[in-house]
């Protein structure tokens, strides 16, 4: 996701009143949340190299 995509994400959140919000988390549990989370750029790419698709785990073997 682009930083343009993720302010236009957060613009569209802060739109909605809460009862949508609200029917928003029933259907999508805590998603929300993610808007506000600070990604460490370099350890995300770090962890994306001992990702493991087959068995949905990291390995660091």
């Amino acid at each position: 996701m682009t930083q343009n995509n993720l302010h236009e994400l957060k613009e569209i959140w802060a739109q909605w009143d809460d009862e949508v919000k609200q029917l928003f988390y029933c259907n999508y549990s805590d998603l929300p949340y993610l808007l506000d989370i600070k990604v460490d750029k370099h350890l995300f790419r770090a962890l994306v190299q001992f990702w493991n698709s087959t068995h949905s785990c990291f390995t660091f073997a």
